[in-house]
């Protein structure tokens, strides 16, 4: 096993970077068709299985094992599901025009605007009237059009230690990913919008050396967005959906990695002025059975099967303030792991009660929190009782590289297995690379691949921007644990120490039609862990975006 030294690093980036001529020429070659950026959140889960305490591992001379879609043991290649892109969320999308935000659109590109980040859908009326701009003269009504377009991403990466910190475990892996997105969207004037979405993605594994085999095609999107007048809309169908920073609400598949990451779901709004209230009702199998796959490959989306309804108030009526709160229902049912492996959850119903504010003073402060509570029952009848949160200081600095320096706290409650009541914090409809790609993969060793729980960490990060089309950030994360390991082992320490985390990532975008990001994490590990080796995670990224509005 090769440990990252000091001469590794440059030569990985080297190679990653060779992928960054593959979209150049498609630029050149499209730069005919009117292209917008697609701007989304990737994210990036493995398929691997939930459980309350820790999974087994086995002797360190053999492959790690992980679990397939239905629970049984099998070898590493499902850990190739993972890898997604955390830090392309912005940390304000709900509520862009109070300033913080780290991209230019929240929105994912192939809706075109629609709620993919949680924000309101008269936004833009919203940015004109805070802007001042009374007198602006009304738009005409917009008219029938048809939009096409393309995307191609490529991704190289490169990762080792990420499950044990063993260096002796044979566990390194290096992959290119290639994922192309297909989409038509039709809009009736401003009354309906209908659109849908073919995706692919498919790797190709070269540590260790695997069979190059084309994947399945899949509908990453069909839904109707109708709006019967000015207040009432309805969305129903696949869609992606995202609420506040995506601590509750984002990614209703996280075992297909970041292929896609949207859910199965009507959401109704009523938007009088500038707040919103919706219903949300999200149906999301463990397998997709609602609509077809070609060259399907019969691949899990997530362990069990899930239910959601519930509502979601955004505010928006405060001078500097957004307001989100939230109460939602869920259903767990049906664990294809649960007869397989006794110590993972069966069937478990638990409503979800929390709220987010954003408030920005003048020069440049800025507050952000969010607090939520747990409360339910689980199979055969036990309580459960949890709770989940951060909270974080923004100073954006008036330099010429505006640079923004942000201090905070991130708290999930663990599980005391001491107690007959179930206290570890359930990530709802969010388990997906918020906070880190590396450590998504360390987590499914513990509840799940992304199973965010049992976690008490500071955060500090430093963003800047040196050129126009350049946008640096750095990240350090002191990790802790509520709860020790319940088995300490081969794996798992005896203590609450998870380790310091570090994130170095530069984002690209030299045109609309092109842009891509570098991002390395490392992770040392702390008592919690029984190995002293450290992790690291490296990716490259190259993205190409076509888009063709129509005017019927």
């Amino acid at each position: 096993m090769r440990r990252i030294g000091a001469g590794l690093l440059p030569s990985h980036v080297a190679l990653a970077l060779a992928i960054a001529a593959i979209p150049i020429r498609a630029q050149s070659a499209a730069s005919d068709l009117l292209a917008t950026p697609i701007v989304t959140a990737d994210v990036a889960l493995a398929d691997l299985p939930r459980s309350r305490t820790a999974v087994s591992i086995p002797p360190v001379e053999a492959r790690p094992a992980t679990f397939g879609s239905r629970g049984a043991a099998t070898t590493a290649e499902p850990l190739a599901q993972a890898a997604g892109d955390a830090s392309a969320i912005p940390q304000c999308c709900s509520i862009e025009a109070l300033g913080q935000c780290k991209a230019v659109s929240c929105t994912d590109p192939a809706q075109g605007g629609a709620e993919a980040a949680g924000t309101t859908r008269s936004a833009a009326a919203d940015a004109l009237a805070s802007s001042g701009a009374k007198g602006a003269p009304a738009e005409p009504p917009p008219g029938n059009r048809l939009e096409i377009g393309l995307e191609e991403r490529v991704r190289a990466e490169y990762w080792n230690n990420v499950h044990d910190f063993h260096d002796r475990a044979p566990d390194e892996r290096h992959q290119f990913r290639f994922r192309t997105r297909l989409w038509a969207k039709l809009n009736l004037g401003s009354k309906a919008e209908v659109m849908v979405t073919l995706n692919n993605e498919t790797r190709n594994i070269t540590l260790p050396d695997t069979e190059f085999i084309w994947d399945e095609v899949i509908f990453e999107t069909l839904y109707l967005d109708y709006h019967f007048d000015a207040a009432w809309s309805i969305k129903v169908g696949r869609q992606d959906i995202m609420k506040g920073e995506g601590f509750i609400l984002f990614d209703g598949g996280p075992l297909d990695g970041s292929r896609t990451a949207y859910m199965n779901a009507l959401d109704l709004v009523w938007a009088p002025g500038k707040s919103r209230l919706e219903l949300i009702a999200i149906s999301d199998p463990d397998h997709d059975i609602y609509l077809p796959r070609f060259n399907d490959k019969e691949k899990a989306l997530i362990e069990w099967d899930e239910a959601l309804v519930g509502f979601y108030f955004t505010g928006k009526e405060l001078a500097r303030t957004g307001l989100e709160a939230y109460a939602l229902y869920k259903t767990e049912e049906s664990d294809r792991n649960g007869p397989i492996v006794p110590s993972i959850p069966r069937d478990r119903r638990y409503a979800t009660l929390g709220g987010r504010v954003v408030h920005e003073w003048e020069e440049g402060w800025s507050v952000t929190g969010e607090l939520a509570g747990q409360s339910g029952r689980e199979e055969p009848d036990i309580d459960v009782r949890a709770w989940g949160g951060y909270g974080y200081l923004t100073k954006v600095l008036g330099a010429a590289a505006k640079p923004s320096l942000s201090v905070g706290y991130i708290g999930m409650s663990g599980d005391d297995p001491h107690s007959e009541t179930i206290e570890g914090w359930n990530p709802v409809i969010a388990r997906w690379p918020k906070w880190s790609e590396l450590y998504l993969y360390t987590l499914s060793t513990e509840q799940g691949v992304a199973y965010w729980s049992n976690i008490s960490s500071w955060r500090a990060e430093l963003v800047v921007k040196p050129l126009d089309t350049l946008n640096l950030r750095g990240t350090w994360y002191r990790l802790r644990a509520f709860e020790a390991p319940p088995s300490p082992g081969r794996v798992f320490g005896d203590g609450r120490d998870r380790g310091d985390l570090y994130q170095i990532r530069a984002d690209w975008k030299p045109s609309q039609t092109l842009r891509g990001h570098l991002l390395y994490e490392r992770m040392d590990p702390g008592d919690f862990y029984a190995g002293n080796d450290p992790a690291w995670f490296l990716r490259a990224e190259v993205i190409v975006t076509l888009r063709k509005p129509i005017r019927l």
